[in-house]
Formats: C-alpha cells, sequence, structure tokens
C-alpha cells in the first residue's frame, strides 16, 4: 500500500492519485493518513519503506523502535536487483539425514 501524510499536495501524489497514475498503482491502495494513524498500523504490516532517512517522522521512529519494527530509509536505487533486496525475505529449507542417526520417516516407508 502507498501511505501518503496528510496535507502533502504535489505533483508525486496528484500523479498517484489522478488518472495516469492509475496503472501505475493498480489495485494497490492509496492511503492518506495522519503519522498517528501510520504508527498505528505497523502491528499490521511487516514493514515501511522511505525515499531518504531524513523523511521519517520522529513519530514514526520513536514508535518503531519501541517494537523493533524495521524501516527501510536507505536512498532508493534505480537499479531494481539492488532495491528489491529492501522487501525479499529469505527463507531457506534444508533436508539433512545423518549418516549414523535416526534416518526419521525414511525408516518407516517401506521399499
Amino acid at each position: 500500500m502507498v501511505s501518503i501524510p496528510t496535507g502533502l499536495e504535489n505533483d508525486v501524489t496528484r500523479f498517484l492519485t489522478g488518472r495516469k497514475g492509475k496503472p501505475f498503482v493498480r489495485h494497490c491502495p492509496i492511503l492518506i493518513e495522519s503519522d498517528e494513524e501510520l504508527t498505528d498500523s505497523m502491528g499490521q504490516i511487516q514493514r515501511m519503506r522511505y525515499a531518504a532517512e531524513d523523511r521519517v517522522p520522529m513519530k514514526v521512529r520513536e514508535s518503531a523502535a519501541q517494537t523493533g519494527f524495521y524501516i527501510s530509509r536507505t536512498p532508493v536505487m534505480m537499479e531494481g536487483r539492488i532495491e528489491l533486496l529492501q522487501y525479499v525475505q529469505n527463507q531457506s529449507i534444508c533436508d539433512t539425514y545423518h549418516r549414523y542417526g535416526n534416518i526419521g520417516e525414511r525408516g518407516l516407508i517401506e521399499a
């Protein structure tokens, strides 16, 4: 979702909420909310992305520090492979069978 602070009116917000910006955001909700409303939503979202460190309001920083909430605030990169590292959650699954120990379910399966 895209969260726009209340009272922010510029070319970017007009583009995103206008007719020409609709194809870019498609089904992504655009919310206009205060900093308090944004901090209240920290329990329902996993992370936030700001375009620069100086754009994160102090109220949002303090709320995130209390709960350990991650706010990405590095400059936005034009290289998509690098920028996507801010959003990817890495997960690995490994099946290990020790040659001397318990063979687990494999011992129950009849060949």
